[in-house]
């Protein structure tokens, strides 16, 4: 997991460093936060050529309750304080790779449809066996066992983004990810940085 995150960011800084010699496209990080079912976010780079198609690669991880979780359950006053809250939830990783097509608007200088889809290498972390335990209000009152499946996923990620400058937007956005063992649907909004679109009018981007 660790090295294909590494992977994946390196590729993404390389090319943002060499940005500028991508005179006929479009080349940009976008990073979203998404709330639905799953409460998370995702890190992608962007690459949109012949005016309208695009390419995106990134990671996303997305979190929730665990639906096993005992009513009753505690995670003490220390445990959060190292995990930030996230040790006792389950998780959902995705490596992922994503293709669509972008649709402008009117003022497409300044608003752009970006409507892409693809799949996902998925990691899920699910708590399980929760066992009770009498650990004083520092620790947990249970421990669990946690449950580690490796999936593949489909993803859909419409966006409408807002490149207010050739450097940096915003963006409001959904997705849908469905694998065989869970799924996540949300709204969020992000950010978009790097080479987002030519000054001159013509091709509008």
């Amino acid at each position: 997991m660790k090295k294909a995150i590494l992977t994946v960011v390196s590729v993404i800084f390389f090319f943002q460093l060499n940005a500028q010699e991508w005179e006929k496209n479009a080349f940009y990080l976008s990073e979203d936060l998404s709330f639905g079912n799953y409460v998370g976010g995702n890190f992608n780079l962007n690459y949109i050529f012949n005016y309208d198609h695009v390419i995106q690669a990134g990671i996303s991880g997305y979190f929730r309750e665990a639906k096993s979780q005992p009513s009753d359950y505690s995670s003490g006053l220390i445990l959060p304080l190292f995990t930030f809250g996230l040790s006792d939830l389950e998780s959902m990783g995705n490596i992922q790779v994503l293709y669509g097509r972008i649709i402008r608007a009117k003022n497409g200088r300044t608003t752009r449809y970006n409507l892409s889809g693809g799949l996902a290498y998925t990691m899920i972390d699910e708590p399980t066996n929760w066992q009770r335990v009498n650990s004083g209000f520092l620790g947990p009152n249970y421990t669990y066992d946690t449950k580690e499946t490796n999936t593949v996923s489909l993803i859909f990620h419409p966006k409408i983004e807002f490149p207010f400058s050739r450097y940096f937007g915003v963006s409001l956005s959904s997705t849908v990810l469905v694998n065989k063992d869970s799924a996540f649907f949300g709204l969020g909004f992000g950010i978009l940085g790097g080479y987002l679109r030519k000054e001159r009018p013509q091709p509008t981007y």
